[in-house]
C-alpha cells in the first residue's frame, strides 16, 4: 500500500517541521516512564512492601556492623555476623526484586503505549482499546471506543519500525486530508492526536460490513446492477476528493468498504487515504522511478513515474475495480510486478465479456474507457463517469430495498 520514499531537501525540511521530532519522542517516553514509576511507588501496596523491605534492611544492616564492632568479643562476635549475613541478603534480594518489578511496570506498562497486543483495559486518551481488527502499510488498526460516548470508533496507530520521518509524515498527511472530507461515501475522522510516548493516531468511524475485495472474494462477480449502483457511490466520493484537490492514488478493492448506514444498505465508504497527495504538490514522498499504489489498480503514469498523477489517475484505478467486481479478476493478473506495471502501460485487458456474458455493451465500453493508456482518452471527472453510467441500461436496477434483500438473505443463509 505504501510505496518506498527517499526524502528529498524538501522533504526533510517538512519532516523537521512535524512534530514527529525523534528527541521530543525519546523525552515523551522518558516522561512516560517516570510518570509509570511515580504512580506504581504511590500504590498503597507498594507503599507497604518499600517500608517492610527497608526496615528489614536497615535493622539488619544496623545488626551486622555491631557485630563488626564486637569482632574480639569472646561472647561470639563472629557468629552474630553470620546469623546476620542471610537476613542482610534476603532484605537486600528483596529490594532489588522491587525495583526490578518498577522497571518492567516503567517499560511494559505504559498505560500511552498501546503498541503492543490490545485488552480491553488499555486506553489511550479519552478511548478504550479492545482488539485488533486490521493491519496496513504504516499502522494496524484497533476496535476501540470512547469512553464518554460510549461510541464505537476504529482506531489506527502508526507501526514502531515504519516510523521513519517520511512514513510518519506520509501518516499525518492521510490524517489531515481525511479530516477535510465530509462525504457519506469517506471514512469520517472523529479524532487524531499523539500520545505521551511519541505514538501518533488517529479515531475513525468504526464500519460493519466488508471490503470489495473480501466480498468478491467470498461471493464472486457481483450483478452488473449492483456494480453500477457501487460504483456511481464511489464516483460521489472521489468527485468531493477532487474537488478539494486531493488525488486518492490507490483506489482499490481492498480500500472500499461496504456498510449499513441509517437502515440503509451498500452504503460505500472510501478507506485509506495514506497515498493522498494534492494535485498541485511540490513535496514529493515518493522515490523516483518508484509506483505509488497497489501494482493490480494504479494507471500507466504511476506506473512510469513520466508524469503526475492526476484525478484521471482515480479513474483509471476505479476502472480496474470496476474490471475486478464484474470478473473476479483484475485487468492483468501476472505474477511478477514489473510484467504488471509493462501490461498496465502496453497491453490491452481481456474482453469483460468473456467472463461475464450479464455485462451490457454499454457497461463495458464504458469501462474499457476508464482503462485507457493515455489520459485524455479517459473521462475527465468522476461526474464524467457517472453520466455513462446512467446511460447503461444496468443503470436502477439495483436499490437500497435489493441490497437489503441480497444481505438478509445471505445472513439467514449464514445461520
Amino acid at each position: 500500500m505504501d510505496a518506498p520514499s527517499q526524502a528529498t531537501p524538501q522533504d526533510v525540511t517538512v519532516a523537521d517541521r512535524s512534530f514527529w521530532h525523534q528527541d521530543e519522542g525519546l523525552l515523551a517516553s522518558i516522561g512516560c516512564r517516570l510518570e509509570t514509576a511515580v504512580r506504581w511507588f504511590t500504590d498503597v501496596r507498594a507503599k507497604i512492601l518499600i517500608v517492610i523491605g527497608g526496615l528489614t534492611l536497615v535493622v539488619v544492616s544496623g545488626m551486622l556492623l555491631d557485630s563488626y564492632g564486637t569482632v574480639n568479643d569472646v561472647n561470639g562476635g563472629p557468629m552474630v555476623r553470620l546469623w546476620m549475613l542471610p537476613l542482610w541478603l534476603c532484605s537486600f534480594v528483596h529490594l532489588l526484586m522491587l525495583f526490578i518489578s518498577v522497571a518492567n511496570n516503567c517499560t511494559h506498562a505504559c498505560p500511552t503505549s498501546p503498541l503492543r497486543h490490545a485488552k480491553s483495559s488499555d486506553s489511550l486518551g479519552p478511548y478504550r482499546l479492545h482488539h485488533r481488527i486490521g493491519s496496513g502499510g504504516m499502522g494496524d488498526v484497533y476496535l476501540a471506543e470512547h469512553t464518554f460516548l460510549e461510541r464505537k470508533c476504529a482506531i489506527k496507530l502508526i507501526r514502531p519500525e515504519r516510523a521513519d520521518k517520511i512514513s510518519r509524515a506520509r501518516f499525518e498527511r492521510e490524517v489531515r486530508a481525511a479530516a477535510r472530507l465530509a462525504h457519506v461515501n469517506i471514512v469520517t475522522i472523529y479524532d487524531g492526536g499523539r500520545t505521551i510516548d511519541g505514538t501518533f493516531y488517529y479515531a475513525m468511524e468504526f464500519l460493519d460490513g466488508m471490503n470489495l475485495d473480501d466480498l468478491v472474494q467470498q461471493h464472486g462477480p457481483l450483478p452488473t446492477a449492483r456494480v453500477v449502483y457501487l460504483v456511481a457511490q464511489m464516483c460521489s466520493g472521489l468527485s468531493e476528493a477532487h474537488r478539494l484537490g486531493l488525488i486518492h492514488r490507490d483506489v482499490k478493492p481492498a480500500n472500499i468498504f461496504m456498510t449499513v448506514q441509517g437502515g440503509k444498505w451498500d452504503v460505500v465508504k472510501l478507506l485509506d487515504f495514506g497515498l493522498v497527495k494534492p494535485i498541485v504538490d511540490a513535496t514529493s514522498l515518493t522515490l523516483n522511478g518508484m509506483v505509488t499504489g497497489s501494482p493490480f489498480y494504479l494507471s500507466p503514469e504511476q506506473a512510469t513515474g513520466k508524469r503526475l498523477a492526476d484525478q484521471r489517475s482515480d479513474i483509471y484505478s476505479l476502472g480496474a475495480v470496476m474490471y475486478f467486481l464484474l470478473t473476479n479478476r483484475p485487468p492483468f493478473c501476472d505474477e511478477q510486478t514489473l510484467q504488471l506495471l509493462l501490461a498496465h502501460v502496453h497491453r490491452q485487458p481481456t474482453a469483460i465479456s468473456e467472463f461475464n456474458n450479464d455485462v451490457s455493451m454499454e457497461l463495458e465500453a464504458t469501462v474499457l474507457k476508464c482503462l485507457a493508456k493515455h489520459v485524455d482518452d479517459r473521462f475527465s471527472s468522476a461526474a464524467d463517469l457517472v453520466e455513462a453510467l446512467h446511460a447503461c441500461p444496468e443503470w436502477g436496477e439495483w436499490d437500497a430495498v435489493a441490497a437489503a434483500e441480497w444481505w438478509q438473505a445471505k445472513l439467514v443463509n449464514a445461520f
